[in-house]
């Protein structure tokens, strides 16, 4: 089991509750906008947990349901 913990440099959860705070938001729209701002000024990046091969892609499903998942599984396109 991994032990879960902020990487660094990302947003601590109170400073995600302040996107919240910041201001009454009106719709689904403002949000959006406002959660695109956050993650672009705190560069938040996905954590990718592993890589598969295209030709790996049924053990990429397997591993997306195990218990050791932590991230995204990725399954690279041979063309890129």
């Amino acid at each position: 089991m991994r032990a879960w913990q902020i990487p660094a440099g990302c947003p601590t959860p109170d400073q995600i509750e302040m996107i919240a705070a910041d201001k009454p938001v009106r719709g689904a729209g403002e949000v959006l906008i406002r959660v695109n701002a956050f993650i672009v000024r705190h560069q938040v990046k996905p954590l990718t947990d592993r890589q598969f091969d295209f030709a790996d892609a049924h053990a990429a499903y397997a591993y997306q349901s195990s218990a050791d998942l932590f991230g995204k599984v990725v399954i690279a396109n041979p063309g890129t």
